[in-house]
């Protein structure tokens, strides 16, 4: 947990009201998993076989932050790329009958719930679950997809992850819902399934027991004391406006320590812009650690209102060369191929005698 940033948790119920960073192309596409297998009306299987064929054609688009307008989601991230991401569970490969195959491995009658919303009785748990398949002798199985890689290591699942679908199964058991659950992941990268025990449940509690702690009931907080800096960061839409990340980046970057899991983002002052080729330009910048970096291939329409002085932001970079050690020196956003920067945004910060920000998204 102690990594955890409720920050992050808080903010995600409200994304419409702040601005955010755009969502990669991988969120995007398990945006679409999910609402494909809450379809009631149709087989899971059945709807991610047709969510693949309508990618295939190009029938999805993701909004690119560096290029107006919204692309296919096929050119985005690649057809063969995003097809990948699609999780389909081993057994429903060959079968599209799930009934019949849920049934042949226990015996009784078997019933199924998509997008199954769970709550704990004190109201302080709550989540969605995936799938959850219930059985005549009060056993249940919760099942979460994951677009992408479940496994960080070899005999290890992501934690996270991991902690996610114990929620699950114990609020199915806390709600008297099943008396025993097996809980299971299913990624791009394989399946992890083991049956719920009593040490996991005691670990989901005492998650909640912090958070409690951290964020009592009725009890107005500042942003900063929910924020955790840490290498979740890598990963939040929020960290535009999240004056606790910037800070500690920022200390960070000076320090010189672990960064290569801090995201690749830079801001600072304008040193210089000079042309490179095809109306790409490279932004110098003194950044707000004082060090000297360069981005490259940038679009000189989108920073057309920056000038030598102005204090710009880069957000979702992609790194120059590989460093061993150290926050880079040297950005760039591949151009000509759009799943590089289709999530990747820019501020033109206010000056001092400006009153707003320029944020260019589109």
């Amino acid at each position: 947990m102690g990594g955890a940033c409720l920050l992050r948790a808080v903010l995600d119920g409200e994304a419409p009201k702040h601005d955010v960073l755009p969502s990669s192309p991988e969120a995007k596409l398990g945006s679409l998993v999910h609402e494909a297998i809450s379809d009631r009306s149709r087989p899971a299987r059945q709807a991610l076989l047709d969510l693949r064929r309508q990618i295939l054609e190009g029938r999805h688009t993701v909004r690119s932050a560096c290029k107006a307008g919204d692309v296919p989601l096929r050119d985005a991230v690649g057809a063969s790329r995003c097809l990948a991401r699609i999780p389909l569970l081993p057994e429903r490969k060959n079968d599209a009958r799930e009934h019949e195959t849920a049934t042949a491995d226990r015996q009784g009658s078997y019933s199924r719930q998509t997008e199954r919303s769970l709550i704990s009785a004190d109201g302080e748990l709550q989540g969605r679950a995936d799938l959850v398949e219930f059985w005549e002798d009060d056993s249940a199985r919760v099942t979460d997809f994951k677009t992408g890689r479940i496994w960080v290591e070899p005999e290890t699942v992501s934690p996270g992850y991991q902690l996610q679908v114990e929620a699950y199964g114990h609020l199915l058991i806390e709600a008297a819902l099943a008396s025993k659950v097996v809980i299971r992941l299913v990624g791009a990268d394989g399946v992890w399934e083991t049956p719920l025990y009593q040490e996991a449940r005691v670990r989901v509690q005492r998650h909640v027991a912090v958070i409690r702690k951290r964020a009592p009931r009725d009890t107005d907080l500042e942003a900063r004391d929910l924020a955790s800096f840490g290498e979740g960061c890598r990963w939040c839409r929020h960290r535009l406006g999240c004056g606790s990340y910037q800070d500690s980046a920022i200390a960070a970057w000076s320090s010189g320590e672990q960064n290569w899991k801090l995201p690749l983002d830079t801001w600072g002052t304008v040193v210089s812009i000079e042309s490179e080729r095809n109306d790409l330009v490279r932004v110098q910048l003194l950044d707000a650690a004082g060090r000297a970096v360069c981005i490259f291939g940038v679009p000189q329409a989108l920073v057309r209102n920056a000038r030598a002085g102005s204090r710009v932001a880069f957000f979702s970079l992609r790194q120059l060369t590989r460093s061993s050690r150290g926050h880079p020196h040297n950005f760039r956003i591949v151009w000509d191929r759009i799943d590089e920067c289709a999530h990747a945004a820019y501020v033109l910060l206010a000056d001092e005698n400006d009153s707003e920000s320029e944020l260019d998204l589109t």
